[in-house]
């Protein structure tokens, strides 16, 4: 026992003074590494004595048990990760390394008890606990270790659960500890690490997960800004395409009309990319494609832009090879998202000649169309040390010694373009200008999609005052305006309140075949006032809800559905829109109503 207490003795001294002993020797030594492998082998050497001793110790006696519970003593204050077991692999002791390990992997849920004791694997519980793959693994080299008689190994490297993105290296060695008659009676495992380790996991884990409610945070604050944004400038767009329904209006001021509320259209459509940071710095952003003609996208932009070069005073021109064709399968948004930036970065940098923008088209192969987009600007040109950093993740240093901002977005337009198997290259010459070539493979579309502003317009007309009676619950007072204005564009009755107290009010005094209500009110949201309505009594209890959300991320519409509503519809919505959102609750409204109305299907 004096040896056993000896040898152990020998290792913790040997732990304890290797990283000492050569931080010490570090400033005096070139070969301090060199000394810290010594340090270490003298440390391999102990615990093979520490094996010796506990044989000769085993062959003094029978109670083997005992002999491992004696084993597992004098390894108990050892800093290095160690392990005692039974030949069943049931737990008998550890160091204090490993003890401190466990304590932190089950308080964080990296590991269950049970799978550091691993005695259920020789109870009647061997075939109800489910043993994990990383578990799996050790266990069957501690089985290999007691089946052969041999030392064993292990070295591999996990992901810990619930902390995406920290590995932990597991590296271990393993010795079957022999009894009497040079049996096997047990394994005895030692770790590569000293104390500090398993707390550096954590301390990782812990800042990770500080991190990612940070994020979680600054996603819920940009959706919250997204709200206050998105309301004024839907009720902007919306009250811009009911004065454009006006017959009497001059030519000129509709046209006008409409380039303001496409203007306005143009930034709502950027505000989801905006509020799903998180998507973009993973680079798993959504991509939509629908049926788009690229030159109308294309054109709609430039005009946007055209007020702006026309103001600098340069020219601005838009050129369409006749190759392109009529429509695409594209992602509108991620196109619109483009164009802004790089337009308004040639815009910005340019103070004399202009910029020109060019469309064009490989032949069409198999339904499929390599498109170019280029944007040409005669403007400063872009330092070659910045044209270095551009492909560097949210980068965002000017793009000339132009005080009047920074080019932003170029990480995000990447993104944009990979995630549709395209390319993109920036040229540039200082004080000659710079050219985007973006080059991307999109199949045909099935035909030419109008512009929404002009879909509305054609073929839209007052109807009858003979449609569904309507409750309109929306706090902003210029979407509450907007709201009443178009549905009764559409023919329906309606009927306004200001809150969800007031909504609910009404709606159970009242008689309505729908309600539309809005997705943040002051003493409610719009989940909180459909349970609420569909908890009362009557025909209330049944009608149906229409959510009515400045909310873009799809969790918010996800609880409104399972609170009740009967469909969600996400501001800005025009009418078109909106006639279809009113449509798809139109069937249940007649059975709650229990009439038919006119312009149901």
């Amino acid at each position: 026992m004096a040896i056993g207490a000896a040898a152990i003795l020998v290792v913790v001294l040997c732990a304890l003074s290797a990283p000492t002993i050569a931080a010490s020797l570090q400033q005096q030594l070139a070969s301090a590494a060199i000394l810290s492998w010594a340090l270490n082998g003298v440390l391999f050497l102990a615990v093979l004595w520490v094996l010796l001793a506990l044989k000769g110790t085993a062959n003094k006696s029978h109670d083997l048990l005992a002999h491992l519970r004696q084993a597992a003593r004098l390894i108990a204050a050892a800093p290095v990760d160690m392990v005692i077991r039974e030949k069943s692999l049931r737990l008998v002791g550890l160091s204090d390394g490993m003890r401190r390990f466990s304590d932190i992997v089950i308080r964080n849920g990296w590991a269950r008890p049970e799978h550091i004791d691993l005695g259920f694997l020789s109870g009647a519980e061997k075939d109800q606990i489910q043993v994990p793959p990383e578990v799996a693994v050790i266990v069957r080299e501690f089985q290999a270790a007691v089946a052969t008689g041999e030392p064993r190994s292990y070295d591999y490297s996990q992901e810990l659960p619930g902390a995406a993105g920290i590995r932990a290296a597991i590296q271990a060695q393993i010795f079957p500890l022999f009894g009497a008659e040079d049996q096997v009676i047990g394994v005895f495992a030692k770790g590569m690490y000293f104390l500090g380790h398993s707390q550096s996991l954590e301390d990782s884990a812990s800042a990770r997960g500080r991190a990612e409610r940070i994020n979680d945070m600054k996603t819920r604050f940009l959706a919250a800004v997204s709200r206050d944004v998105r309301n004024p400038l839907n009720a902007m767009a919306g009250l811009l395409e009911m004065a454009s329904l006006d017959a009497a209006m001059p030519r000129q001021s509709k046209e006008m009309l409409a380039t303001v509320r496409l203007s306005t259209r143009s930034l709502l459509q950027l505000i989801p990319s905006i509020v799903d940071t998180r998507r973009m710095e993973t680079g798993d952003l959504a991509c939509a494609r629908v049926s788009h003609s690229l030159r109308r996208v294309v054109a709609d932009v430039v005009a946007l832009f055209a007020p702006s070069a026309y103001e600098k005073g340069i020219s601005l021109t838009l050129e369409v090879a006749p190759g392109v064709a009529a429509s695409h399968m594209a992602d509108a948004q991620g196109l619109n998202q483009l164009l802004n930036n790089f337009l308004s970065n040639a815009i910005r940098f340019t103070e004399r000649g202009g910029v020109r923008i060019h469309l064009d088209a490989t032949p069409v192969e198999d339904g499929r169309q390599w498109v170019s987009l280029s944007v040409i600007d005669t403007g400063s040109g872009i330092d070659p040390h910045i044209q270095q950093k551009l492909s560097a993740s949210r980068y965002e240093a000017g793009l000339s010694a132009s005080p009047d901002g920074a080019g932003l977005g170029l990480h995000y337009c990447r993104q944009i373009v990979h995630r549709v198997g395209g390319t993109i290259r920036i040229s540039s010459v200082v004080g000659e200008g710079t050219h985007v070539h973006v080059r991307v493979p999109l199949m045909l579309g099935s035909g030419e999609r109008r512009d929404p502003s002009q879909e509305t317009v054609l073929g839209m007309a007052q109807r009858p005052a003979t449609g569904l009676r309507t409750l309109v619950v929306e706090s902003q007072a210029a979407n509450r305006l907007l709201l009443k204005s178009q549905l009764e564009f559409l023919g329906h009755a309606v009927q306004t309140a200001e809150d969800g107290a007031q909504g609910l009010a009404l709606a159970r005094a009242g008689r309505f075949d729908l309600v539309v209500c809005d997705g943040m009110m002051p003493d409610m949201d719009g989940a909180e006032f459909t349970r609420a309505l569909r908890a009362g009594a009557g025909e209330c209890a049944t009608v149906p809800v229409l959510g009515y959300t400045a909310d873009a991320r799809r969790e918010d519409h996800e609880a409104g559905l399972q609170a009740g509503m009967n469909a969600a519809l996400v501001k800005p919505a025009d009418l078109r829109a909106l006639e279809a959102a009113v449509a798809s609750c139109l069937p249940a409204a007649c059975v709650a109503s229990g009439r038919a109305r006119d312009g149901a299907p």
